[in-house]
């Protein structure tokens, strides 16, 4: 069935988005009742009054099976014991919900948005967006394992991957869905639930943010009554702004600053000055690396090819991952050679610096400092750095720096930022260098 609704205007060819919008579905108005913005600012003093156990939080007892048995859970983290009762409150409220990288989230929104899905209706009834095909796979995974005892089926919405328009729950990628509106090939009549991960990153695109305007614009004109969820480690205020345009009287779940320090997550600078002398670093580093899952990243494209060739030169097994021309099928194989173990060191840019979830991942590299311009990009550090110590686990975090007066400053910004202190390292004595950063491990 094709749905008969307002037209889907894609965000390329979209005028700036219209501030006085104000056609309301009755779920927008019964949120503006509760009241606008709830904020939740996650404090230390705070970060314990939550729910203790899934149990309690009213979930389908299947659902908690699965947590159990597939997924190896056994107490929901902070986000989830914050954000799920909130999900599921009546009446239903947006959420934004700013979560600490590896804390949860994906199964924290799997969850909420499960919890309203009519098993007997064939239809999709929860669409979930992320910006890139990994995370996007990712999600699936996740969704699978939590409806492993129920009729619920899951659906990928990208190139490469067949499209089942039975499957209640959608996980889409931002230009496919896109093609399917403008097609009519997405029936979004019954959908209860749009979730939208690593929203920061999504919406920081204009184009992918018209598109979500225009998508939640849809919704409102059939009076649908879709939830909206945003989850993202690190929202800027301009995003925050926009995020009341497509989720009014949203719950707001933010941790103040000083809150997303990555508790479990050790980290170090190592003084290394251009691309030979950071090869030679890693060289000697690589004994150490191929005993555990580690992430290396760089900058730019060029950059890790440049660095997988030279790595390899020096008889290194290493993956490579980055956009531009790379196959995608050739991207997904070697993320899952990575996460097998069957590749130890993955050299990859900032596609992967996001969302993605590989537990056994102990030591991350920036290889390049993270930049905006000049700037010190602080969020993107935050989550390249969180790709270690995920669930708990120790982790270590190396950062190579050229120099003393550019870089150190940049380094100070991020812990002042998230109070995390970065002890700077020295690469002369390899066994205290390594005695270092296993410690941190233990």
């Amino acid at each position: 069935m094709k749905p008969t609704a307002a037209e889907f205007v894609p965000g390329s060819k979209k005028e700036a988005v219209d501030e006085k919008e104000n056609t309301a579905s009755t779920f927008e108005e019964e949120s503006r009742l509760v009241g606008e913005d709830t904020r939740l600012l996650v404090t230390a003093e705070n970060r314990l009054l939550a729910a203790t156990s899934f149990e309690t939080m009213g979930l389908d007892p299947r659902f908690v099976k699965a947590l159990y048995t597939e997924m190896g859970f056994n107490r929901p983290s902070l986000i989830q014991a914050q954000a799920i009762p909130y999900i599921l409150s009546q009446p239903r409220r947006h959420l934004i919900a700013q979560a600490q990288n590896g804390s949860g989230k994906t199964v924290c929104f799997a969850l909420g948005s499960l919890a309203y899905v009519n098993e007997a209706v064939p239809a999709p009834q929860v669409l979930v967006i992320a910006h890139v095909r990994e995370l996007i796979l990712q999600i699936g995974e996740v969704f699978n394992h939590l409806c492993k005892y129920t009729s619920i089926t899951t659906t990928y919405l990208m190139k490469g991957y067949h499209y089942d328009p039975n499957a209640q729950v959608v996980i889409a990628s931002v230009g496919s869905l896109r093609a399917a509106l403008m097609n009519q090939a997405f029936n979004y009549t019954n959908l209860v639930c749009l979730v939208i991960d690593e929203a920061d990153e999504v919406l920081n695109n204009t184009t992918f943010a018209q598109d979500i305007v225009s998508v939640t614009k849809m919704f409102r004109g059939l009076h649908l009554p879709v939830q909206i969820l945003l989850f993202s480690a690190t929202f800027d205020e301009k995003v925050l702004r926009f995020t009341r345009k497509i989720a009014p009287g949203a719950v707001l779940i933010q941790k103040a600053p000083a809150e997303l320090k990555l508790d479990t997550v050790h980290l170090f600078a190592v003084k290394a000055q251009g691309f030979e002398e950071k090869c030679q670093v890693l060289d000697r580093m690589y004994q150490l690396m191929d005993v555990c899952q580690t992430c290396v990243f760089v900058n730019r494209q060029e950059t890790a090819d440049r660095l997988g060739e030279a790595m390899r030169g020096l008889k290194h097994e290493v993956g490579v991952i980055r956009g531009g021309d790379m196959e995608k099928k050739e991207r997904v194989r070697i993320l899952n050679e990575f996460k097998e173990g069957r590749i130890k060191v993955l050299i990859c840019t900032d596609l992967l610096s996001r969302g993605i979830d590989i537990l056994d991942v102990s030591l991350v590299v920036n290889f390049d400092i993270p930049k905006k311009g000049e700037n010190m990009d602080c969020e993107t550090f935050l989550h390249r750095s969180g790709r270690t110590g995920r669930m708990g686990r120790k982790g270590v975090s190396i950062t190579f720096y050229e120099s003393e007066l550019e870089d150190m400053p940049k380094l100070k910004e991020v812990e002042a930022k998230y109070n995390m202190p970065i002890t700077p390292l020295s690469m002369k004595d390899v066994e205290t260098f390594e005695k270092t950063v296993k410690d941190a491990l233990k």
